[in-house]
């Protein structure tokens, strides 16, 4: 599994450790079974325009290898809790593996579909 930081390490020293150590509580999370279709995880850093005018924000992306990707946003102040991280990361990972089930489940379906239509 590969994990990307798109963040200046030396503008931006601070958020790139930061999000060093967010990524580590993720690798934590997703164990080292998973990491066989997990094939990257990528932090990038944006401006959000939403409600109140621009902010910035950090944009999770999950690769894996049979359904695409899956995002996630957060603030850059919750990356300040460990704790609240580890939440928020347990949440993203959990739907993570619904949408990659709930994919999974659409081709076993079709598979089936498939063999069924040709009795």
């Amino acid at each position: 599994m590969e994990i990307k930081i798109e963040v200046d390490p030396e503008k931006e020293p601070d958020l790139y450790e930061r999000l060093r150590n967010v990524s580590k509580i993720l690798q934590e999370i997703v164990r080292p079974r998973a990491t066989r279709f997990v094939t990257t995880i990528e932090w990038s850093q944006f401006e959000d325009s939403g409600p109140g005018g621009p902010r910035e924000a950090i944009r999770l992306t999950m690769t894996d290898l049979y359904s695409g990707s899956k995002e996630a946003i957060f603030q850059p102040v919750e990356l300040r809790s460990p704790d609240h991280m580890r939440s928020r990361l347990r949440e993203v990972w959990g739907d993570f593996l619904e949408q990659l089930s709930d994919e999974q489940m659409d081709r076993l379906d079709a598979s089936v579909d498939a063999l069924l239509a040709e009795d």
